[in-house]
């Protein structure tokens, strides 16, 4: 059986129980904040959730993945170890905001957009 993860918001219920957006307070735009988030994390995962409770399987098994490459240590060319602990992961939740989820969207079909326009300048003689 499926559940659906998205929370209708009808006039008559009380404001308790309405789905909080715990972005709208902030001044920056969500296109901005998902720019900032690219820019400043090395890692950043767009989940359903939060790391420590996935509100998915893909998000779950995303955030297994990544932990375990947190605790693994991998050795490079000049047998020099580096390890991923060293690296942040920064996680935000998409069912806090449904707008986020089409901003992530958005930002990623224009990487992609610049990716292929890199691509096509790479392959002109």
């Amino acid at each position: 059986m499926r559940y659906s993860t998205i929370v209708p918001n009808y006039p008559d219920t009380h404001e308790d129980f309405m789905p909080t957006n715990k972005l709208q307070n902030s001044d920056l735009s969500l296109k901005d904040i998902v720019e900032q988030d690219v820019n400043d994390n090395p890692v950043t995962i767009y989940m359903k959730g939060v790391p420590d409770l996935p509100r998915c399987g893909f998000s779950s098994l995303a955030v297994r993945v990544l932990k375990e490459y947190s605790m693994c240590s991998i050795a490079s060319f000049f047998n020099n170890i580096h390890t991923f602990s060293d690296v942040p992961l920064s996680a935000r939740n998409i069912l806090e905001d449904p707008e986020l989820k089409n901003a992530v969207k958005s930002f990623r079909s224009r990487m992609n957009e610049i990716r292929n326009e890199i691509d096509e300048d790479d392959l002109q003689i």
